[in-house]
C-alpha cells in the first residue's frame, strides 16, 4: 500500500469521524442489509445442506442402495454391501414408550445417521437414538431401554445420539445386532452400480429387486426442497434490492453534505478528483462495514439460536453455513454502487453543457439516427427467427427474441423524440426535445419492466395452461406411489400416512413371472394382432392395433384387493375384456389369453394394467408368484399440508430407502404457475407504474420553470396542453408498442395456440399508461407562484 494511498483511507476515516452522526443513518442501513440478505442466505444454504446430509448420512456415504426380498442371492452376488434392516418398532425408557423407526445392521463399521453425542455401537444390542426422541423419552448415553420389533422385545443400551438434519422429529433407532438374528434384511448399502454385477441385473431386470443411487436422491431433494426452502429462494434478492434502495435513498439525503466536503478537500489543495475519491472511499468504507458488520452479527445470532431457529423450520442443524457467495456479491456490489454514486450526483457543468448540447442542440439526430438503427435491427431480428423455418426450428435462436423485443423497447423512447416535434416550429420543437430529455429514461425503464415482467408472466400462465392439457395420466391426480416396498414394511407405511391425515391406501403385490416366459396384460386388438404372426416381436406390431386410451398399452398384472374379481386399466378393456399376453425373452407373443375383468380408473400408466385377487386361481394358472414386495398408492398424498408431505417423505425414506416414488400430477400445481404469473404480472404493473409516476412528476418538478414560462406566454391553455400531448406521446406510444413486442416474444412467432397466454401479462402496460394520465395531469396544473 503507497503512502498516498494510506493518506486517503485516514483522510475517508476522519471525514466519517467528523460527520459520524449524519453516517450513522447509511451505517445501519447497511448493518441491517448485510444482516437480511447474509441470514436469509445462510438460513436457504444450510436448509438444503441439512437435507443433503441428511441423505448422506442415510446411505451412509454409500453411492447405491439395493433393496431385494433374495437375500442369499444378493449375499453371494460379491457386491460386498452392508446389510440393513428396516422395520417399524417401540422403544421403551423408564415406562414411557414411543414409536421409532428401527434400522439394524451387523456391520459396526457403517456410518448410519450423524453422531453428535456418545460413540457408536460396537457390541450387539447397543443402539443410537435421535436426540430429539431421547430428550422426549429422557435417555442418555449409557441409558437402558427396550426395543420392539414384531413384538419381540429386546434389551439394548443407548451409546450415543444421532441428528438428523432434515428433520427434527426423526424417530429413527440405529441397532447393531448380530448377523444371524439380522433378520428381515430389506437393503444393502453399496458403492458398485448393482446393474454392473452380473449377478444383480437378472434380478433387476425380472424386477426382483430395485436400487437407487444417491446421487438421483439429491437430486429429486433440489427439486423437492422444504416449503421454506422453496419460499425463500428469491426473499434475500429482493431484500437486498429493496434495501440497497434504502440504502442509496439515505445516502442521496446527505449528497449536499458529501458535495460540501469534496469543495472543502478542493480548497485545502487536493485535485478535484482526489477529492471526490476521498469521499466515494469513505462512502464505500461505510456501507461494506456496516453489511460486514451486519452480517457477522446475523451469522452469530444463527449459529448461537440454531436449535431453535431450525426447529422453527422443522430441521435439526448441527452448524450454520456462511453463503460466502452472497458476501462476495453483496460486497462487490456495495463496492461498484459506493464508487460510483458521487461521481454520478457530480456531473461536472461542461459535460452536462456537451450532453445538453447532444440531446437537443443542433446533433439531436445522431442519438435519434442509433436508437432508429437499434429499432431496426431489433425488427429484423424477430422477424427473421420467427418467419424463417430454418431459425425458427433453433431453440437457441428463438431466445434472440425477447432479448430483442428488450432492446427495441429500450430503443425506442429515443427514436420517437424527433417524431414528437416534428412539423413544430423552431421554438415548439426545441421545448419539446428539452422536456422530453428525462422522459426518454423514464419511458425506457418502465417500458423494459413492462416488457421483461409481460413476457414472464404469459409464458407462466401459457406453460401452466399447456402442462395441464397435456399431462398424461401416469399417476392419479394428487397422489404419491410408492414401488418395490418390503411387505414388511407397508404395515408402517400406512401408519405413518394416516397419523398425517392421510385417507385410504392401496396396495398392490408384485409377482415373478416364471421363467422364460413373461407375463404382460394388454387389449384384445392387439393380442389379436400379434397372433397372426407369432415370430414378430410385439414392438413391430401395426400401430393401428394398439390401444390409444391408456399411457401403458402392455402393462404389468400385480395382486391387490378391493374387488371380488379382476380388475383392469379401462384404457385396456374391450367389452369388459382384456388379454392376457405370453411373451417370449425375444420379446414374440407365445400366447393369449382373454379375460373377463371389470374396469378401475385408477389402474394405468404406473400402476398395473391388471390386479388379481390374492386368492384367485388364475395367480397359480399363470405361473406367477407373489415376490415378497409391493406398491403402495396414497391418493390423497396431496391434500396433506406441504410441510407434512415433505416430512412424510422423508420417513418414506427410511422405511423403504430402496422404493422408487411416483408423484402424481398435484392438480394445483398448475394453478399455482398461474398464481406465479398474476404475481409477477402484479408486480410488473407496480413497479412500471412507479417508474412512469414517480419519475413523471420529478421531472414535472424539474421543469417548473419551463412550466411557468409556457404559463406565462400561452395566451390560450390549448398551446399548453398541444405541447404537453406532443411531450406525454414519447412515454405514450411506447407502453403501447410493448404489448404488440411482448406478445411476440412470448409467441415466438406464432406458437402460441389454443392454450393461450390470458390477460394479466397486459397489466404492466396499462398500469404504465395510467401512469401517464397521471404525470399529464400534475404537468398540466399551473404552478402556484405563476398565479397572480
Amino acid at each position: 500500500m503507497t503512502a498516498g494511498s494510506t493518506s486517503r483511507i485516514r483522510l475517508a476515516v476522519r471525514l466519517l469521524h467528523f460527520h459520524r452522526l449524519q453516517a450513522l443513518g447509511p451505517l445501519l442501513v447497511a448493518m441491517l442489509l448485510g444482516a437480511t440478505v447474509v441470514g436469509l442466505s445462510a438460513v436457504a444454504v444450510t436448509g438444503a445442506d441439512a437435507v443433503e446430509q441428511s441423505l448422506r448420512w442415510e446411505f451412509a456415504d454409500r453411492a447405491y442402495a439395493l433393496q431385494s426380498t433374495e437375500v442369499e442371492a444378493v449375499a453371494g452376488s460379491g457386491a460386498g454391501g452392508s446389510p440393513v434392516a428396516d422395520a417399524a418398532g417401540e422403544l421403551t425408557v423408564g415406562g414411557r414408550s414411543a414409536a421409532v423407526t428401527v434400522r439394524s445392521t451387523s456391520d459396526p463399521d457403517l456410518p448410519l445417521g450423524l453422531l453428535t453425542v456418545g460413540r457408536r455401537p460396537q457390541a450387539p444390542d447397543e443402539v443410537l437414538l435421535a436426540r430429539g426422541m431421547a430428550q422426549a423419552l429422557g435417555a442418555l448415553p449409557g441409558t437402558e431401554a427396550q426395543l420392539s420389533v414384531d413384538g419381540t422385545p429386546t434389551q439394548v443400551t443407548v451409546v450415543g445420539l444421532l441428528a438428523d438434519p432434515m428433520s427434527s422429529q426423526s424417530r429413527a433407532v440405529v441397532h447393531l445386532t448380530r448377523a444371524e438374528d439380522l433378520s428381515g434384511v430389506s437393503r444393502w448399502l453399496l458403492d458398485e452400480d448393482p446393474y454392473a454385477n452380473g449377478t444383480l441385473q437378472p434380478m433387476l431386470d425380472a424386477r426382483a429387486a430395485t436400487y437407487q443411487s444417491l446421487d438421483s436422491l439429491l437430486h429429486a431433494a433440489a427439486a423437492q426442497q422444504p416449503p421454506f426452502l422453496s419460499g425463500l429462494r428469491h426473499v434475500p434478492l429482493g431484500a437486498g434490492l429493496l434495501l440497497g434502495g434504502v440504502l442509496l435513498a439515505t445516502s442521496g439525503i446527505l449528497r449536499r453534505a458529501w458535495a460540501r466536503d469534496v469543495d472543502g478537500l478542493v480548497a485545502a489543495g487536493l485535485p478535484p478528483r482526489a477529492a471526490e475519491g476521498v469521499v466515494g472511499l469513505a462512502l464505500t468504507l461505510l456501507a461494506m462495514a456496516g453489511a460486514v458488520l451486519g452480517a457477522l452479527a446475523a451469522l452469530a445470532a444463527l449459529l448461537l439460536a440454531r436449535g431453535r431457529v431450525s426447529g422453527w423450520l422443522g430441521q435439526d442443524w448441527v452448524d450454520v453455513l456462511v453463503p460466502w457467495r452472497t458476501l462476495a456479491v453483496l460486497l462487490l456490489a456495495l463496492l461498484v454502487v459506493a464508487l460510483l454514486h458521487l461521481p454520478l450526483t457530480r456531473v461536472s457543468g461542461p459535460a452536462a453543457a456537451r450532453l445538453s448540447d447532444l440531446v437537443s442542440g443542433r446533433r439531436t439526430r445522431l442519438p435519434a439516427t442509433v436508437a432508429s438503427g437499434v429499432v431496426v435491427a431489433g425488427l429484423g431480428v424477430m422477424v427473421a427467427v420467427t418467419q424463417v423455418p430454418a431459425l425458427a426450428r433453433t431453440e437457441t435462436l428463438l431466445l434472440l427474441v425477447p432479448a430483442a423485443a428488450l432492446c427495441v423497447c429500450l430503443a425506442l423512447p429515443f427514436a420517437l423524440v424527433p417524431v414528437a416535434s416534428w412539423r413544430r416550429s423552431r421554438a415548439s420543437a426545441s421545448v419539446i426535445r428539452h422536456l422530453a430529455r428525462g422522459l426518454t429514461m423514464v419511458a425506457a425503464a418502465a417500458a423494459a419492466i413492462t416488457v421483461a415482467t409481460g413476457f414472464l408472466a404469459a409464458t407462466t400462465t401459457y406453460a401452466a395452461n399447456s402442462g395441464e392439457a397435456e399431462s398424461s395420466p401416469y399417476v392419479p391426480a394428487g397422489s404419491l406411489v410408492l414401488s418395490q416396498v418390503p411387505d414388511s414394511t407397508v404395515e408402517a407405511i400406512e401408519e405413518r400416512y394416516r397419523a398425517r391425515g392421510g385417507g385410504e391406501v392401496l396396495t398392490y403385490g408384485y409377482l415373478a413371472d416364471a421363467a422364460p416366459q413373461i407375463r404382460r396384460v394388454s387389449s384384445v386388438a392387439l393380442g389379436r394382432c400379434a397372433q397372426r404372426d407369432p415370430t414378430t416381436p410385439l414392438d413391430l406390431v401395426d400401430e393401428s392395433c394398439w390401444p390409444q386410451l391408456t399411457s401403458s398399452p402392455v402393462n404389468v398384472i400385480m395382486t391387490g384387493t378391493g374387488g371380488t374379481g379382476p380388475r383392469a386399466d379401462p384404457g385396456l378393456s374391450e367389452g369388459g375384456s382384456v388379454a392376457i399376453l405370453t411373451l417370449t425373452p425375444e420379446g414374440a407373443v407365445a400366447g393369449v389369453t382373454q379375460l373377463e375383468a371389470e374396469a378401475d380408473p385408477l389402474l394405468g400408466g404406473n400402476l398395473p394394467g391388471l390386479v388379481l385377487p390374492p386368492a384367485s386361481p388364475l395367480v397359480e394358472e399363470l405361473s406367477l408368484a407373489p415376490t415378497g414386495s409391493s406398491m403402495v398408492l396414497l391418493p390423497d398424498f396431496h391434500q396433506l399440508s406441504p410441510t407434512d408431505r415433505f416430512e412424510l417423505r422423508a420417513e418414506l425414506l427410511r422405511l423403504a430407502a430402496g422404493a422408487q416414488t411416483a408423484d402424481g400430477t398435484d392438480p394445483t400445481a398448475y394453478d399455482r404457475q398461474r398464481s406465479l404469473a398474476t404475481l409477477l404480472a402484479v408486480l410488473g404493473a407496480a413497479a412500471s407504474g412507479l417508474v412512469v409516476v414517480l419519475g413523471g412528476t420529478a421531472l414535472v418538478s424539474a421543469h417548473r420553470v419551463t412550466r411557468r414560462t409556457l404559463t406565462a406566454l400561452a395566451a390560450h391553455p390549448g398551446t399548453r396542453r398541444h405541447l404537453a400531448l406532443r411531450w406525454i406521446s414519447v412515454a405514450v406510444v411506447v407502453l403501447v408498442l410493448t404489448l404488440p413486442l411482448t406478445y411476440l416474444a412470448a409467441s415466438y412467432g406464432g406458437r402460441a395456440d389454443a392454450y393461450g397466454f390470458g390477460w394479466l401479462w397486459t397489466a404492466p402496460a396499462l398500469s404504465a399508461l395510467a401512469g401517464c394520465a397521471v404525470v399529464l395531469r400534475a404537468f398540466l396544473q399551473v404552478p402556484a407562484s405563476s398565479q397572480e
